[in-house]
């Protein structure tokens, strides 16, 4: 997959950890970046209108897939829409905040295929995936 974070083998069950007690906000943003590592809250505009609201998630909702290299998931999400963004604006980019203190964990990720809703129903659905590995980007 494009565009991944990949963690060190030797942090994967600290990662998964770490989110097991921290409670997270998964938005989509709208500015149509490649999220990196010194990707920070500044460089996303966050989604609005078209009935969006961001996705509580409970740190203990990653499961870590038994795969080579190892993926650290969330289940699918869907966001239903009742129309267009404000703007008509298209959606490029999923990340998680801290839900304490709004800060960006691990950059977030390009959607495989941008998404516009335009009418009431239009559904988003994608599978929030950190690929770990050797410490480089795929």
């Amino acid at each position: 997959m494009p565009n991944q974070f990949t963690i060190p083998y030797d942090v994967e069950e600290l990662f998964l950890a770490l989110y097991q007690g921290v409670d997270l906000i998964l938005k989509l943003g709208i500015t149509n970046i490649t999220p990196g590592g010194a990707t920070v809250l500044g460089n996303y505009t966050e989604a609005s209108g078209g009935g969006y609201a961001e996705i509580a998630v409970d740190g203990g909702d990653w499961t870590l897939e038994a795969n080579a290299p190892r993926d650290i998931i969330l289940a699918q999400q869907s966001v239903v829409f009742t129309g267009p963004l404000d703007t008509g604006a298209t959606v490029y980019t999923w990340y998680l905040v801290d839900a304490a203190t709004e800060l960006v964990y691990w950059g977030g990720k390009k959607l495989d295929t941008p998404f516009t809703p335009a009418v009431n129903g239009d559904t988003l659905k994608f599978t929030p995936r950190i690929q770990a590995g050797n410490g480089t980007p795929t």
